[in-house]
């Protein structure tokens, strides 16, 4: 349960007029960027407050695709379009590739934003075939003897990453299931019940905090032990990692309802998650600290813990009646922290081109991306908007 929950409640909801309004101004920083890098994606972090081109290969393009459909879907102007729909082409092109275009687990963020999102959006299914091929790459990463999907690292290759598991695999999962079903394919089902079963054993601790990652011994197939990658340390709560889990496990549930074990456990996380927030409701990028003064924070994992409630609140066996209008509430007030406490850029700060300020890619890994704007924080932002203001005609990319 969520203890102090007033403090969570000391704001309304966000209105559909407000939403529509805060998209408007999306809108007006995104503009700048297409002015700034046409059709091209850009990097995963800014740098001092300015994104710049994207590598050749970065699990995060599709965020910035996501937000374009999105935009295209808010506004009906073909610009939008006609970026998204060049973006996805040229994803569609690595996933030809297989695992010499798609290089880890992120099938999900690439291309559930990118394919999905545009056949979603426009309804043409020649955009289907770059899921398909998605999900079929990611598939192939199943290790059968461990019944688990290995995130990083060349498939039947002694590495470090050899039978590693982590917690971000949960948001890609859905992928599997959606081209599942269009293709009435079990085997991608089985594979995603798989790799929950023996992820929530693994990655979720006894006391709803988690791992980001998690060993597997490739021969035995047994659970080793866990570590984390970007954590403060192997047994801390890395935010980020946590709100995977709490938007992830539902999304699953979507495609499988019959494991209700997903809600309760992500009804879980969440608790732990809102019981740790310092008092300005904005997470550090890690919990493991006595104090948070001087903790580097990370918004943009904010947006993702509030698409988890909306997406836990779709569901009559999570929260009492009294919790649910509870639960809804503290969603929101997630959002108005952010907007109200200066962490939002709206387009009068021209001097900066993302939506979430005081994000963190990587804290403890060359310190990449550390308050600046990273792209699932503005991504997540924009979809927590587009639900509010779509209300019952708000359709999901996952």
């Amino acid at each position: 349960m969520v203890l102090e929950k007033e403090r969570f409640m000391q704001k309304s909801k966000i209105t559909k007029e407000e939403a529509k309004d805060l998209l408007l101004e999306v809108r007006n920083k995104i503009d700048k960027l297409i002015e700034k890098f046409g059709n091209n994606f850009i990097h995963t972090c800014s740098q001092s407050g300015k994104y710049i081109l994207a590598d050749d290969f970065e699990w995060t393009k599709g965020f910035y695709t996501g937000i374009l459909w999105y935009l295209y879907k808010f506004t009906g102007d073909k610009k939008y379009f006609e970026i998204a729909d060049w973006q996805t082409n040229e994803l569609l092109k690595k996933a030809r590739l297989g695992h010499n275009g798609i290089q880890n687990h992120d099938a999900g963020f690439l291309y559930s934003l990118s394919s999905v999102a545009g056949y979603k959006v426009t309804g043409d299914s020649k955009y289907l075939e770059g899921a398909r091929l998605a999900a079929k790459t990611l598939s192939e990463r199943f290790i059968p003897n461990c019944g688990v999907i290995q995130a990083w690292g060349k498939m039947n290759e002694k590495n470090i990453n050899s039978g590693r598991i982590i917690i971000d695999t949960w948001m890609n999962l859905p992928l599997l299931s959606y081209v599942g079903n269009l293709e009435n394919n079990s085997n991608y089902q089985e594979i995603v019940r798989s790799h929950l079963e023996k992820s929530l054993k693994t990655l979720v601790r006894k006391d709803y905090t988690t791992y980001h990652t998690y060993y597997f011994d490739t021969n035995s197939g047994v659970s080793l032990y866990g570590k984390t990658h970007q954590g403060k340390n192997d047994e801390s709560m890395w935010a980020r990692g946590q709100s995977w889990g709490i938007y992830g496990l539902p999304l699953n549930y979507k495609y499988d309802q019959t494991k209700d074990s997903y809600l309760k456990v992500a009804k879980n996380l969440l608790d732990v998650f809102l019981n740790k927030l310092p008092s300005d409701l904005v997470c550090p990028w890690d919990f493991d600290f006595s104090d948070y003064k001087d903790v580097t924070k990370d918004a943009g994992t904010m947006p993702i813990v509030a698409l988890g409630i909306l997406e836990l609140l779709k569901y009559d066996n999570v929260f009492t009646t009294e919790e649910r209008k509870d639960y809804e509430l503290i969603a929101h007030n997630l959002i108005r922290a952010l907007i109200d406490n200066d962490y939002i850029s709206f387009n009068n700060a021209f001097w900066e081109d993302g939506l979430v300020r005081h994000s963190v890619y990587s804290h403890n890994i060359n310190c990449r991306g550390v308050n600046e704007f990273c792209l699932w924080g503005d991504y997540f932002y924009v979809e927590f908007l587009m639900k509010i203001y779509e209300e019952d005609e708000a359709i999901s990319f996952w």
